[in-house]
Protein backbone atom coordinates (compact mmCIF):
# COMPACT_ATOMS: atom_id res chain seq x y z
CA UNK A 1 0.00 0.00 0.00
CA UNK A 2 2.71 2.09 0.75
CA UNK A 3 4.42 1.92 -2.81
CA UNK A 4 1.04 2.32 -4.35
CA UNK A 5 0.90 5.86 -2.47
CA UNK A 6 4.66 6.23 -3.79
CA UNK A 7 3.64 5.36 -7.06
CA UNK A 8 1.00 7.85 -7.22
CA UNK A 9 2.55 10.61 -5.73
CA UNK A 10 5.58 9.95 -8.23
CA UNK A 11 2.70 9.92 -11.50
CA UNK A 12 1.38 13.27 -10.26
CA UNK A 13 4.78 14.78 -10.26
CA UNK A 14 5.69 13.52 -13.70
CA UNK A 15 2.20 14.38 -15.08
CA UNK A 16 3.19 18.31 -13.59
CA UNK A 17 6.57 18.27 -14.77
CA UNK A 18 5.00 16.73 -18.29
CA UNK A 19 1.50 18.32 -19.40
CA UNK A 20 2.17 21.69 -17.91
CA UNK A 21 0.64 22.76 -14.33
CA UNK A 22 -1.74 25.10 -16.32
CA UNK A 23 -4.30 22.33 -16.99
CA UNK A 24 -7.20 22.07 -14.50
CA UNK A 25 -7.87 18.40 -14.85
CA UNK A 26 -4.04 17.90 -13.92
CA UNK A 27 -3.96 20.10 -10.54
CA UNK A 28 -7.62 18.25 -9.75
CA UNK A 29 -6.23 14.94 -10.66
CA UNK A 30 -3.05 16.02 -8.39
CA UNK A 31 -5.26 17.64 -5.86
CA UNK A 32 -6.97 14.63 -5.30
CA UNK A 33 -4.09 12.28 -5.51
CA UNK A 34 -2.75 14.39 -2.82
CA UNK A 35 -5.86 14.30 -0.73
CA UNK A 36 -6.09 10.61 -1.43
CA UNK A 37 -2.83 9.76 -0.10
CA UNK A 38 -3.47 12.23 3.05
CA UNK A 39 -6.72 11.16 3.99
CA UNK A 40 -4.78 7.44 3.58
CA UNK A 41 -1.65 8.43 5.78
CA UNK A 42 -4.11 10.16 8.31
CA UNK A 43 -5.45 6.74 8.75
CA UNK A 44 -2.56 4.53 9.09
CA UNK A 45 -0.99 7.68 11.01
CA UNK A 46 -3.90 7.72 13.96
CA UNK A 47 -4.18 4.12 15.56
CA UNK A 48 -0.12 4.81 15.88
CA UNK A 49 -0.83 8.15 17.35
CA UNK A 50 -3.56 6.78 19.50
CA UNK A 51 -1.13 3.96 20.81
CA UNK A 52 1.99 6.88 21.30
CA UNK A 53 -0.78 8.99 23.18
CA UNK A 54 -2.12 5.65 25.07
CA UNK A 55 1.68 5.09 26.03
CA UNK A 56 2.60 8.65 26.97
CA UNK A 57 -0.28 7.74 29.76
CA UNK A 58 1.30 4.76 30.91
CA UNK A 59 4.75 6.17 30.96
CA UNK A 60 3.19 9.08 32.88
CA UNK A 61 1.45 6.66 35.41
CA UNK A 62 4.82 4.72 35.70
CA UNK A 63 6.94 7.21 36.75
CA UNK A 64 3.65 8.35 39.27
CA UNK A 65 4.13 4.43 40.14
CA UNK A 66 8.29 5.10 40.41
CA UNK A 67 7.90 8.32 42.26
CA UNK A 68 5.43 6.44 45.27
CA UNK A 69 7.35 3.58 45.70
CA UNK A 70 10.66 5.70 45.62
CA UNK A 71 8.96 7.77 48.20
CA UNK A 72 8.26 4.82 50.44
CA UNK A 73 11.97 3.40 49.79
CA UNK A 74 13.03 6.14 51.40
CA UNK A 75 10.51 5.76 53.92
CA UNK A 76 11.54 2.33 54.98
CA UNK A 77 15.50 3.04 54.58
CA UNK A 78 15.17 5.69 57.21
CA UNK A 79 13.11 3.15 59.43
CA UNK A 80 15.56 0.90 58.59
CA UNK A 81 18.38 3.24 59.61
CA UNK A 82 16.63 4.23 63.19
CA UNK A 83 15.76 -0.02 63.76
CA UNK A 84 19.64 -0.37 62.85
CA UNK A 85 20.77 2.63 65.37
CA UNK A 86 18.22 1.19 67.97
CA UNK A 87 19.42 -2.14 67.81
CA UNK A 88 23.11 -1.08 67.35
CA UNK A 89 22.07 0.29 70.62
CA UNK A 90 20.69 -2.38 72.36
CA UNK A 91 23.33 -4.59 71.41
CA UNK A 92 25.94 -2.09 72.85
CA UNK A 93 23.94 -2.21 76.14
CA UNK A 94 23.50 -5.73 76.39
CA UNK A 95 27.53 -6.32 75.64
CA UNK A 96 27.44 -3.58 78.78
CA UNK A 97 25.31 -5.34 81.00
CA UNK A 98 26.73 -8.37 80.21
CA UNK A 99 30.43 -6.85 80.90
CA UNK A 100 28.57 -5.99 84.56
CA UNK A 101 27.56 -9.43 85.33
CA UNK A 102 29.95 -11.12 83.83
CA UNK A 103 32.18 -9.04 86.45
CA UNK A 104 29.82 -9.57 89.48
CA UNK A 105 29.22 -13.22 89.17
CA UNK A 106 33.51 -13.08 88.91
CA UNK A 107 33.44 -11.49 92.46
CA UNK A 108 30.65 -13.32 93.85
CA UNK A 109 32.77 -16.50 92.49
CA UNK A 110 35.66 -15.74 94.30
CA UNK A 111 33.99 -15.24 97.59
CA UNK A 112 32.13 -18.56 97.26
CA UNK A 113 35.47 -19.70 96.19
CA UNK A 114 37.21 -18.46 99.45
CA UNK A 115 34.54 -19.64 101.36
CA UNK A 116 34.78 -22.91 100.16
CA UNK A 117 38.62 -23.01 100.70
CA UNK A 118 38.13 -22.11 104.41
CA UNK A 119 35.72 -24.79 104.39
CA UNK A 120 37.80 -27.54 103.48
CA UNK A 121 40.21 -26.41 105.40
CA UNK A 122 38.44 -26.24 108.71
CA UNK A 123 36.78 -29.54 107.78
CA UNK A 124 40.17 -31.14 106.65
CA UNK A 125 41.32 -29.94 110.41
CA UNK A 126 38.20 -31.27 111.91
CA UNK A 127 39.07 -34.76 110.02
CA UNK A 128 42.41 -34.72 111.94
CA UNK A 129 40.45 -34.20 114.43
CA UNK A 130 37.83 -36.51 114.31
CA UNK A 131 40.51 -39.42 113.21
CA UNK A 132 42.67 -37.79 116.47
CA UNK A 133 39.66 -38.46 118.91
CA UNK A 134 38.44 -41.61 116.80
CA UNK A 135 41.79 -42.89 117.97
CA UNK A 136 41.97 -41.77 121.28
CA UNK A 137 38.38 -43.15 122.08
CA UNK A 138 40.02 -46.66 120.68
CA UNK A 139 42.88 -46.34 123.03
CA UNK A 140 40.23 -45.80 125.88
CA UNK A 141 37.66 -48.52 124.89
CA UNK A 142 41.01 -50.66 124.58
CA UNK A 143 41.83 -49.26 128.08
CA UNK A 144 38.01 -49.69 129.73
CA UNK A 145 38.02 -53.36 128.57
CA UNK A 146 41.46 -54.09 129.47
CA UNK A 147 40.24 -52.56 133.32
CA UNK A 148 36.88 -54.68 132.85
CA UNK A 149 38.95 -57.60 132.05
CA UNK A 150 41.58 -57.00 135.91
CA UNK A 151 38.43 -56.74 137.72
CA UNK A 152 37.73 -52.90 138.16
CA UNK A 153 34.07 -51.69 138.09
CA UNK A 154 33.68 -48.84 136.15
CA UNK A 155 30.61 -46.26 135.57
Amino acid sequence: MREMSFVKALLCLLLLAGCGANQQWVKEYVDQEVTSTKMDTRERLQPLEQALDNNNMKVEELKKAISALDVKLNQFTEKLVRFTASLEEVNLSYKRGLEDVKKAMEADTKVISDKIKNLNTKIQKLGKGLIIFQKSMEVFERKLEEARKAGVSVK
